[in-house]
């Protein structure tokens, strides 16, 4: 099954956005910085996020079921009942992370660059 990815202007996505219960499924939001937004029961099931900062994310009750996390930024996010199947979380920094809840596996856990916390 083939998608469109959907193209968000970064310059448009601030730090601390209010994003929550928003549909960004198969959006493109590689590199933005979303350092303390809240993104709680949006639904970024296949998005592509590699190298975003979301420092401080709530990303809480987040669907990121395929999506692209590739070195990204999680420190100190809240990603508390998250589901992570099948997403790619290479290189992504989870320090301080908090993961309750959250489905993801050894294989996901031992890809990240760092889990410190």
């Amino acid at each position: 099954m083939r998608f469109q990815v959907r193209n968000i202007d970064p310059d448009l996505i601030m730090p601390g956005a209010r994003l929550q219960g928003q549909d960004l499924s198969e959006t493109n939001l590689v590199g933005v910085n979303l350092i303390g937004a809240n993104l709680s029961q949006a639904n970024l099931q296949s998005a592509f996020l590699g190298k975003a900062n979301l420092t401080q994310a709530d990303l809480s009750g987040e669907d990121l079921q395929g999506a692209d996390l590739n070195k990204a930024n999680l420190i100190d996010a809240d990603l508390e009942a998250v589901k992570l199947d099948g997403a790619n979380i290479n290189g992504a920094d989870l320090t301080r992370a908090r993961l309750v809840g959250t489905k993801i596996s050894e294989q996901q856990l031992m890809s990240a660059a760092s889990i410190k916390g």
